[in-house]
């Protein structure tokens, strides 16, 4: 999940939730990833990206809330997912960004539920979703 290619490679589309239109295009000037990001394992999967210029608010770019540090998040809270990812099992991108929300699950329901993917689940991740998936 974290930048793994060239920063060169990478940009923000602002102000659309389309993946080719709308919006304003700026370039990422450096991506730092989280010091302890680990690709074999995701633990520490965040990165900052810093663009070439800044970007105009409006109501369609913002900012978001961070959460204070080590704040707690309840079992159950929602959170609001996004991505591009497919929609179906081997099915193609979406055009549009997709967002869902979803209930935040603890570490050890989490981890309890990847053990049989061999997945460990530690305390720098956060877990959300459904046990059937989503």
């Amino acid at each position: 999940h974290c930048f793994d290619w060239p920063t060169a490679w990478y940009s923000v589309r602002a102000g659309s939730s389309y993946h080719t239109t709308g919006g304003n295009v700026i370039n990422a000037e450096t991506i730092t990833n989280h010091p302890s990001y680990n690709p074999d394992t995701a633990e520490y999967d965040i990165s900052i990206v810093f663009l070439v210029s800044s970007l105009t608010f409006s109501a369609g770019v913002a900012t978001i809330p961070l959460p204070e540090q080590d704040q707690y998040t309840p079992e159950g809270s929602r959170a609001v997912v996004s991505g591009w990812g497919a929609l179906t099992e081997g099915g193609s991108s979406p055009i549009q960004l997709q967002a869902v929300g979803v209930p935040i699950v603890s570490n050890e329901r989490c981890a309890a539920l990847y053990q049989v993917l061999g997945w460990a689940v530690t305390d720098s991740m956060l877990c959300a979703g459904y046990d059937e998936g989503g």
